[in-house]
């Protein structure tokens, strides 16, 4: 009898460590380009792996977000590159060492 294939949207414990170095990954890739192209917008494909990973600190963090009205993203109104670079930087710092 086959295995079901896992649902990615399924609840699963949040494994800290992966979520913060792929929040550590996106800090560096977009400190480089908001340094390079500030205003330029994050594309789509980017956006949704970026609210992908604040979805996980979020997880983590719950109640001690960096603002208690952002979540992540929104789709409609792509983020600059700047944007993105901030609230990173803002995770980074509140996630657990």
């Amino acid at each position: 009898m086959k295995q079901p294939i896992p649902n990615a949207k399924q609840s699963s414990p949040i494994d800290q460590h992966k979520v913060k170095q792929m929040l550590d990954t996106l800090r560096w890739e977009f400190k480089t380009l908001s340094a390079k192209k500030p205003n330029d917008p994050v594309n789509e494909f980017k956006l949704k792996c970026i609210n992908d990973v604040l979805a996980g600190c979020n997880e983590i963090l719950q109640a001690g977000r960096p603002y208690e009205h952002f979540t992540q993203f929104e789709p409609e109104t792509l983020p600059t590159n700047s944007d993105v670079a901030l609230m990173i930087d803002l995770y980074f710092t509140l996630m657990p060492k």
